[in-house]
């Protein structure tokens, strides 16, 4: 299956009053689009279900949504559920985009995630978020995007890491100690092959769109655009910034490239835990 990816959060733009919850929670709801994971927003203790109307001001063709740094891998059986409507109730023209979803919950792809759908242009978006008893859900970024798949997969024996953040400190009595700063942040090596001519030209519009890396990449692992539910498979997510601000090719046979290799490393999380 294909790899995809986003820049630009479609809801970037859009003010905070413009994400409505169901339970009325609205401290630091900024924080849901405000391009950073570290800072979190809490809707505060609920029972079974909670959802977010998010208004975009406008329709706008949306064909993935990212919720990301979140908490919900403590939940009792998390899913999550997107619908659209024609208005801000949801009573006009309800049509649901991406049928209920269990959440992965294993490590390290527990929390983050993508549904991925046929693009839709709506206005008025609904993600329903529920789960077994009473749990107080935060969520680090929600973010709308319409992935450009590739048409080529990274080479077989790619390869993921995950580091922390830390300083360390030795005294002359042997004594060490340690202090956490952030992470884990996942690392996902980016390595193709034997690249067609307009292969070549898609890695490479991928990569111009971060600037050489000093705009954040939102990386699928597995590209799909379906209404059912998604496979824990086809959940994975990666936003994170390219550590190369160069990228090169090298043609070892006529109109066959090979691409230097990417590193993708994760943005912050659990900063000052």
């Amino acid at each position: 299956m294909a790899h995809a990816w986003e820049v630009g959060n479609l809801a970037s733009g859009i003010a905070a009053s413009s994400w409505t919850w169901s339970n009325g929670a609205s401290t630091n709801r900024a924080y849901l689009n405000d391009g950073r994971m570290d800072k979190t927003f809490s809707v505060g203790s609920v029972a079974s279900t909670v959802n977010v109307v998010v208004d975009l001001g406008a329709s706008t063709s949306i064909s993935a949504i990212a919720v990301l740094n979140h908490n919900l891998s403590t939940a009792t059986a998390p899913t999550l559920t997107i619908a659209t409507a024609d208005d801000s109730g949801f009573t006009t023209n309800v049509v649901t985009q991406k049928s209920t979803t269990t959440l992965n919950q294993t490590a390290p792809r527990h929390k983050d995630h993508i549904l991925q759908f046929a693009a839709a242009s709506r206005r008025y978006w609904k993600l329903t978020f529920a789960w077994t008893g009473s749990f107080s859900m935060t969520l680090g970024e929600i973010f709308f995007a319409t992935p450009t798949s590739l048409t080529r997969s990274t080479i077989f024996g790619h390869s993921q890491s995950e580091k922390y953040f830390t300083t360390r400190f030795e005294s002359y009595i042997g004594e060490t100690r340690g202090h956490f700063l952030a992470g884990p942040y996942r690392v996902r090596s980016l390595s193709f092959a034997d690249l067609t001519a307009s292969q070549r030209e898609e890695l490479f519009s991928m990569y111009r769109e971060t600037r050489g890396g000093s705009l954040p990449l939102l990386w699928v692992e597995k590209y799909e655009a379906v209404s059912t539910a998604a496979a824990s498979d086809n959940q994975e997510v990666i936003w994170g910034r390219l550590e190369e601000d160069t990228l090169s090719w090298t043609e070892d046979d006529f109109g066959i490239y090979q691409p230097s290799k990417m590193t993708l490393t994760s943005l912050s999380r659990g900063v000052g835990f």
